[in-house]
């Protein structure tokens, strides 16, 4: 049996023979270098592409620190001419206080104002008003309501010819519309003798409540309001006598008072 002997490098004369042992040997060393160069160049690549991606994150850091603030602006506001307001009447806001209009954003003044901060109030169960204090209120039975004030030329004892009277009613009537009601009372006027009808029935308002108005003539001039509830149970009858020969506001006057109408809730 023939066995394999390793080999061995031997001189013969000048050549040098290999042997096994120093084939293994070099190839060891050989593979030790591949190795050393391999984990070199991964280790850098991986610190250049480490240094590139701190590179492009500084970049984009300065960038957005050179990006500029946005600013915001505000939209001017366009003004134009202050708009010009019809002055009013002498008699206006004779009972009340009036008050300075107010600056808008433009330095433009608004229109005075009527202040009744001072006026009374009448409340009942059934209504409420506010009234001057110069105004004499006259409360009766069946919570009727008479505010009166006489004019400069009113006398005692005749027919109401100046000054202000106005005369508030209030009743119930189930199973009535406003209009079969006013219709019913013309008749009753009409058929008496005692005045004639001179204008309406015709649609009116008085403080958001809708109703209808007439107007009689006889021993004086009555305009007559009759308004309601929005159920439509309760009335309220509002005979106005007011006469102003002298053109001192009374008119302006009751009108104010009937926008402070208010049935009770």
């Amino acid at each position: 049996m023939i066995k394999n002997e390793p080999q061995t490098s031997v001189r013969q004369g000048s050549r040098k023979i290999v042997t096994n042992h120093t084939i293994h040997g070099f190839t060891h060393l050989l593979l030790i270098i591949v190795i050393i160069f391999a984990g070199v160049g991964t280790v850098g690549y991986l610190a250049y592409q480490n240094n590139q991606l701190k590179k492009e994150v500084a970049q984009n850091t300065n960038k957005t620190q050179l990006l500029p603030t946005p600013k915001t602006t505000k939209t001017p506001i366009e003004c134009d001419s202050c708009p010009q307001f019809t002055p009013p009447g002498p008699n206006w806001c004779k009972d009340g206080i009036i008050i300075k209009g107010e600056m808008d954003k433009c330095g433009c003044q608004g229109p005075p104002k009527c202040d009744y901060s001072n006026w009374k109030t009448h409340s009942t169960s059934t209504y409420t008003f506010k009234y001057p204090p110069n105004v004499e209120l006259k409360e009766m039975e069946a919570s009727i309501a008479v505010l009166n004030k006489w004019g400069p030329t009113q006398k005692a004892d005749t027919e109401f010819y100046d000054g202000i009277s106005l005369r508030f009613q209030p009743f119930e009537i189930p199973q009535t519309t406003l209009k079969d009601y006013v219709q019913a009372q013309i008749g009753e006027i009409e058929m008496a003798g005692i005045a004639k009808v001179i204008s309406g029935p015709s649609p009116i308002a008085i403080s958001n409540y809708s109703g209808l108005t007439y107007v009689t003539e006889g021993l004086g001039t009555f305009k007559t309001i009759v308004i309601q509830t929005d159920n439509g149970v309760m009335f309220m009858e509002i005979t106005d006598s007011t006469v102003d020969p002298q053109n001192l506001g009374f008119v302006e006057t009751v009108n104010q008072i009937l926008s402070t109408f208010k049935f009770s809730e």
